[in-house]
């Protein structure tokens, strides 16, 4: 087994002890037991001869979310839109800010939420579509999404809704003294006749080396 891939493990089996009782965890075992076996792509595969991940693969990114690091509101005000009257999700270091986020008062009642709540809060719903629009097997990318998934977005816009203001996603990342990875999960289902716009930014700052995974579906 590689330094890479030992690396990756201990980090899984870290996650899996945290979530040891969260019902997504045979899902992120599947999906790391993938990543395990094909590793990161390589230019000798057709879909990546032409992409060389080794910048990614060589470094050993801590793939466990930091809630800690600090950042104030000047750095984020130069982020965010200023003058974009929007539904706003913001994360730092792959974590949901509820500070600097809006998401109150929706018209329509569309769900809109980050995923570590909706983990928690909408089990049923997302037994049923999260992991099922895309491919583990194929990608090894996300399959390391999978098994490391944290948080993200979660929206869900009911049949005959047209939202007006833009959904604005914005992944923040910050140098925390280690180089980390975030693995963001986005599921967003739109009902028939319904209208949405959807921003996402990704974003680093102060020279930060990071690695953002980022899966939508």
């Amino acid at each position: 087994m590689s330094e890479t891939i030992q690396h990756y493990l201990a980090d899984f089996k870290q996650l899996q002890n945290i979530k040891k009782d969260d019902w997504f965890s045979k899902q992120r075992q599947s999906a790391f037991n993938i990543f395990q076996e094909s590793g990161f792509p390589n230019t000798r595969q057709e879909n990546w001869k032409y992409t060389d991940v080794k910048p990614i693969a060589k470094n050993l990114f801590s793939n466990i979310a930091n809630s800690n690091v600090v950042i104030n509101d000047d750095e984020i005000d130069a982020i965010l839109f200023k003058d974009l009257e929007c539904i706003e999700l913001v994360f730092v270091n792959g974590t949901y800010s509820e500070k600097y986020s809006n998401i109150k008062d929706l018209p329509g009642n569309p769900t809109i939420k980050n995923m570590a709540n909706a983990l928690l809060s909408d089990k049923d719903f997302l037994e049923k579509h999260l992991t099922q629009y895309v491919n583990n097997d194929s990608n090894s990318f996300t399959a390391l999404n999978t098994a490391f998934i944290q948080d993200g977005v979660y929206i869900n816009i009911p049949p005959n809704l047209v939202l007006e203001k833009p959904i604005n996603i914005t992944y923040v990342s910050k140098n925390n003294s280690n180089i980390f990875a975030t693995h963001p999960r986005n599921l967003i289902l739109i009902g028939e006749n319904s209208k949405a716009t959807i921003i996402e930014n990704y974003i680093g700052v102060d020279n930060t080396n990071y690695f953002t995974n980022a899966v939508t579906e």
